[in-house]
Parts: structure tokens; C-alpha cells; sequence
């Protein structure tokens, strides 16, 4: 620490760049939508550039990251050739240029947070976002520190930056959608394996899915719009598109169609069957076998759907009713209609609501791989793995039988890659596999 404080220049580069990057993206981020009185009114829930400051965030905590550390094993290098017949602990040298790095991040995250949404009137959520972009600047300290290790040349240590970086703006679930990637990674379910190992991917989801779920407006609302989103999601496109699905196979019975037809039809039924929010689950799935499966059997099933539907239907008119009398007293708590539509204005952005709602869409579900998957309202839907993969801005993830809000689960992962990191770097993998490679 005295080393890098009696290093003026660097010190002044890094406690400032922090501050201009934040100025900078804010001001340039910062849409103003005006009103009827002001046309140069700022309202936060119409600054359509919400999502690209978010994304824009995380790149700058992994770019700053990288570049603070990417020179300071290099540095070092003749000094620990020097030393290295002392046989002093790599741990503790190691650490030292951890601690140091993780406190310099941590203060220039904090700036950038603290400016940056100050211009951007993010409220309420300050500590979050810091912890969240301190996380991925340690992330990418710890990466630094690895190429730096392992590269002999300060060229070639910032030529590989951007290889580092390119991949964790293109596979973050922004630029390339998920589901619009080359069809062998894309996915339409869960984000597929190459988001995973992207830190840019987690960081931005914790950001996105906590604005829009923990904001001052948002939180109260949140779990009776979960609710309301998914029965209305199974009443009016789910179920719909199962029993389209029963009358397929019922008419690919009457035509005796191959047993894989079949089979593929009665499998996309049982799948989706297995994704409606039952409270008493279908009572003859054993039908749903090709050997079994008859036109009556399939007119059993519609039966039941549409009873089930129209026990739905009662159920999202009390979930509408219960939202209503929430709604009215949020209106008296903050003091009447104009301050709640006031609070509103404040906290919720339209643009990134229309993003986790995925709005655009017009398709709210699709069949594909023999699967009904759903596109409605990702924010609100359950993952269905539990092994911690969900798909794209899902608000929880399931491990085993417990879940973890996307916040706290995004952040383990980023430290858990960051660990795995140390371990590469405690151990000199790269620097190994550099000179294997020669």
C-alpha cells in the first residue's frame, strides 16, 4: 500500500477514472422525456437507457478490474526471480495484491455508484448496485492478476484484454438474445452454458432483476403480480395450447398414426401438464401412454382442463380483487393518487419493465423440442431446474428444494468463479499452460 500510494500518477488515474467513466455514462444516459409543463422534465420511468446504463455498468467494473491489475505481477518479475530461492510464501504475496486491489475497486465502484446514479436518480438501491459491480470488479482483479502472471510482455497482456472482454459484452443475454444465438448454444429454456460462464451474464441479471423487483414502487406489488401473472399466463395460453395439443392427438388416434407421432404429442402434453400451477394434479396421467391413450381418454382431459380453467378464471378475479385493495392502501400511505403516480415515476422504469417482462414478444408461448415453453412475463415465472440454472432474468433460482433470490444467488456465483480464479492463479495454471503451449 505505501508502494502504490507513493505512485502518484497511478493513483490519480485510478481514484479519478472512476468518477469521469460515471459522469460520463450517466449524463450521456440520462433520456429526458419532459411533460406536458416542462420539456426538459427528467422522469426516471421514461428514461428509455436504463438497460444499456445497467450493461454499460458491469463492463466498466470488469474493464477497470482488469486494467488496475493487469501489470502487477508483471512488475514484479524480477523481483520474485530474485526471491524465489527464499521460498517466501506466494500465498501471502498474493493476498497482499488481493487486499489492495479489492480495496481499491471497492472505493472506485463506490464512486461510480454514488455519482453515477445520483445523475441517473436511481434511489433507494445504491448499496446494491455497488455490491453487485465490487463483486465483478474483484472478479475481473483476480483475472487481471492471472494474465499478468502468465504473460511475459506488457504488449501482450493488453492485446489480450480485449479478447477477455468481447465475449463478456456478446454473450451477456444483451447485444445476442439467449434464444437468438447460433442454434447449437442457443437456448429457449435456460441460459445456455455459454452465458453461464460469463460473469458480464450474472452481474447484469442481479442488477435488472433487483431494480425492477426491489424498487420503492415495485417491492410491495411484486409477489401479487407474480401471482396474478402466472394463473393469468396458464388461463389464457397455457392450458388453451394443451388442450390444441390434446385435439392433435385425439385427431392422430382417429388417423392411427405411428407410435412416435403419437408419443411425441402425449409427451409435449405430459410436459406441459407438469408446468401448470396445479393444486390437484391431473388424475389419470397413466393414459397419457401411446398404448393407452384413446379419443375418450383425450375428451376426459379437455374436460378437466376446462374445469380447471374456469376454477382459474375465479381464482385470478380474487388475485385482481386483492391487488386492487393493496393498490388503494399504497395510495393512502404515500398520501393520495398524485403521490403514488409521483412514486411510480420515481422508481419504475417502463423500459426495463418492458425488458424483464419481455413485452416485446409478441409470442407469450411456443412449442419447440417436443416442449410448451413459456415467454410471458420471464420475471415472474419459476425456474424449472433445480440445480441453480433458470432462464434469463429470472428473479429466483432453485437449488434442491430452497429458493434464493437472483441477487444473492448471482453474487455467490461471481465469487465462486473469482475463487476458482485464485486457485488458477495460487497455482500458476495459466503461466503453466502458456508454456506448455510454447
Amino acid at each position: 500500500m505505501i508502494s502504490k500510494i507513493a505512485d502518484r500518477q497511478f493513483m490519480a488515474i485510478a481514484l479519478l477514472v472512476a468518477p469521469i467513466l460515471a459522469l460520463i455514462l450517466g449524463f450521456f444516459s440520462k433520456y429526458v422525456s419532459g411533460n406536458e409543463n416542462n420539456p426538459h422534465q427528467f422522469v426516471f420511468s421514461q428514461n428509455e437507457n436504463l438497460p444499456a446504463y445497467l450493461f454499460m455498468s458491469v463492463i466498466v467494473a470488469l474493464f477497470l478490474g482488469l486494467i488496475i491489475a493487469a501489470e502487477e505481477i508483471h512488475r514484479d518479475r524480477r523481483i520474485l526471480e530474485r526471491e524465489s530461492f527464499l521460498n517466501l510464501s506466494r500465498s501471502a504475496y498474493l493476498l497482499s495484491k488481493i487486499s489492495l486491489l479489492f480495496i481499491l475497486s471497492g472505493i472506485q465502484m463506490l464512486m461510480f455508484v454514488l455519482i453515477g446514479n445520483l445523475i441517473m436518480e436511481i434511489r433507494g438501491l445504491n448499496f446494491s448496485y455497488w455490491l453487485i459491480l465490487f463483486s465483478t470488479a474483484c472478479f475481473a482483479n483476480m483475472l487481471g492478476l492471472l494474465i499478468s502472471d502468465g504473460l511475459k510482455s506488457v504488449v501482450a497482456i493488453y492485446v489480450i484484454v480485449p479478447f477477455l472482454l468481447v465475449p463478456q459484452i456478446l454473450l451477456a443475454g444483451v447485444i445476442v438474445k439467449f434464444d437468438k444465438l447460433h442454434y447449437k448454444f442457443a437456448s429457449d429454456v435456460v441460459v445456455p452454458y455459454s452465458g453461464e460462464i460469463m460473469p458480464s451474464r450474472w452481474a447484469y441479471e442481479a442488477l435488472a432483476v433487483n431494480q425492477f423487483v426491489n424498487n420503492a414502487y415495485q417491492k410491495p406489488l411484486y409477489e401479487i403480480e407474480r401471482l396474478e401473472s402466472n394463473v393469468t399466463y396458464d388461463l389464457q395460453f397455457l392450458i388453451p395450447a394443451i388442450i390444441h395439443e390434446t385435439e392433435d392427438a385425439i385427431a392422430l388416434v382417429q388417423d392411427n398414426p405411428s407410435e412416435e407421432e403419437l408419443a411425441e404429442s402425449l409427451g409435449t402434453m405430459k410436459q406441459a401438464l407438469n408446468t401448470i400451477s396445479l393444486t390437484t394434479p391431473y388424475p389419470n396421467p397413466e393414459h397419457l401412454h401411446p398404448d393407452q391413450f384413446t379419443d375418450s381418454h383425450g375428451d376426459e382431459l379437455i374436460h378437466w382442463l376446462e374445469n380447471y380453467q374456469s376454477a382459474l378464471r375465479k381464482h385470478r378475479d380474487r388475485l385482481v380483487s386483492e391487488k386492487d385493495r393493496l393498490i388503494d392502501s399504497l395510495k393512502d400511505e404515500a398520501g393520495g393518487l398524485d403521490n403514488f403516480v409521483l412514486l411510480k415515476q420515481k422508481h419504475y422504469n417502463e423500459k426495463l419493465a418492458q425488458l424483464v417482462l419481455n413485452r416485446n414478444n409478441l409470442y407469450k408461448i411456443i412449442r419447440k423440442d417436443g416442449q410448451l415453453i413459456r415467454k410471458m412475463d420471464p420475471i415472474y415465472q419459476y425456474p424449472q431446474k433445480r440445480n441453480g440454472r433458470a432462464h434469463f432474468f429470472a428473479s429466483l433460482k432453485q437449488y434442491g428444494n430452497t429458493y434464493i433470490p437472483t441477487l444473492y444467488f448471482n453474487l455467490a456465483t461471481i465469487w465462486i468463479m473469482t475463487l476458482i480464479i485464485f486457485i488458477l492463479l495460487r497455482f500458476s495454471a495459466f503461466k503453466l499452460l502458456v508454456l506448455y503451449i510454447r
